[in-house]
């Protein structure tokens, strides 16, 4: 028995589930995916390194007063369903810190919505906004999650392109954003850092977006925040909901997983106006009810310990930035000696790198496909082909050589994948 027609419309397959295996049989570094724990963890676990460099997740454990919180919320009891919308204690120290960033105050029984992780906040907002046929414009290559959602959602996906330009920036043409939007049109889509490119989007880019949205009243922007602690080289991060006249159009995404390497925890939010983080929670009620309470608890007391100094930084975020601005540079690094040309991120836990020099056999295929399969299986680190971010990728991949590497990995696995890449360059290159 088949399922729904709108289970059949969705990908058969996708790049996840082409590549894990691939790298586990291969024993590829992992700068695609991650392996499952660090090299070797507290427990005394040695992962053969698949030296995963392309899914994004990081390969250690969160920090310890994250792991204690989760002990001691079990421990206190905190196990029987939550709140709907979330603990009081969660939502209160999100509405604290969203409020400091957006300058109002935001309220945390009306205005934030806890969710199942990002991806459900996501789930949740596309069923809360979309009617059959409504039309959603995210900006490409786009993190492939939205697509299938969008699509169970009854939406229509419209996507305006990303170009890289000669310094490695990737930009938008907003005469290309506002010809994208219709009567149709029911959202726009920022993934801010953005996924797979590592773009910062710029205040004023924000604002030529926010120009669009002014002249299109029946546009809500839904703002994915994941990786808006992961910014580098003093960037600015900004946030959507602060610009003039866009907290009544925007919803606000974010996690905990990236933040604090707690990636199963599965504990997001949807920060909001009122009405529209109401229509989310009814669209979340009938899918989770309530989302896990101990965690929920862990999350609200690291969110409140964050900002205090940690291990020799002002705070804990301070300290995460640092870590992984460190990784992003030693990856880049390794990929310019191995003959690869990467464009260095402002943000985010990925490196997109033109990859143009490997030559494949034959029997791998064309496109950047076959580029992600060759390095994992003949060198021994996996990454991503890019036109796996894109709305048709097998057509762009074709004719593609660009490939994402991710970086949240222990120091020894980038390293040990730079040693490979290193060894295969200076043997066949």
């Amino acid at each position: 028995m088949d399922g729904s027609g709108r289970v059949r419309r969705l990908p058969a397959t996708s790049v996840w589930h082409v590549y894990t295996p691939l790298a586990i049989e291969h024993g590829a570094v992992n700068l695609g995916l991650s392996a499952l724990w660090s090299l070797s963890s507290s427990r005394g676990l040695t992962v053969s390194l698949s030296l995963w460099a392309g899914q994004g997740f990081p390969d250690g454990d969160p920090p310890e007063f994250v792991q204690q919180a989760a002990c001691d919320a079990i421990q206190d009891g905190a196990n029987q369903y939550a709140r709907g919308a979330g603990s009081m204690a969660l939502v209160s120290v999100v509405a604290e810190r969203a409020s400091a960033d957006l300058g109002r105050v935001v309220d945390p029984i009306a205005e934030v919505l806890v969710c199942n992780g990002c991806t459900g906040a996501l789930f949740a907002t596309f069923q809360a906004l979309l009617d059959d046929g409504d039309e959603v414009v995210v900006f490409e290559p786009l993190f492939d999650v939205y697509v299938g959602q969008i699509q169970m959602a009854g939406g229509v996906i419209v996507p305006v392109p990303l170009a890289v330009d000669a310094a490695g920036d990737w930009r938008f043409d907003v005469d290309l954003l506002g010809a994208a939007c219709s009567d149709r049109t029911r959202a726009i889509v920022v993934n801010n850092p953005h996924n797979p490119t590592g773009k910062v989007f710029r205040r004023a880019e924000l604002d030529r977006i926010a120009d669009v949205v002014r002249c299109r009243p029946r546009i809500v922007v839904v703002v994915d925040e994941v990786y808006e602690h992961l910014v580098y080289d003093g960037c600015e991060h900004v946030r959507f909901a602060s610009l003039p006249g866009m907290w009544d159009r925007t919803l606000t995404l974010s996690s905990a997983g990236k933040t604090f390497s707690v990636t199963g925890w599965k504990i997001g939010w949807c920060i909001g106006p009122r009405p529209l983080v109401a229509a989310v929670h009814a669209a979340q009620t009938f899918v989770v009810f309530s989302v896990c309470t101990p965690l929920q608890a862990a999350v609200a007391e690291s969110l409140a310990r964050a900002g205090a100094p940690y291990d020799g930084h002002p705070s804990y975020f301070v300290h995460l930035r640092r870590a992984y601005e460190r990784k992003r540079d030693a990856l880049l690094a390794h990929l310019r000696a191995a003959g690869f040309t990467p464009y260095t991120p402002s943000g985010s836990f990925f490196v997109v790198a033109d990859c143009g020099r490997v030559r494949p056999p034959a029997q791998y295929g064309p496109g950047d496909w076959a580029l992600a399969r060759f390095l994992t299986v003949e060198v021994g680190v996996a990454c991503i082909p890019m036109s796996a971010f894109r709305l048709h990728g097998d057509d762009v991949g074709r004719g593609s050589t660009l490939l994402r590497f991710a970086f949240c990995k222990s120091d020894e696995a980038l390293a040990e994948a730079g040693r490979r890449l290193l060894a295969w360059r200076r043997a066949f290159v």
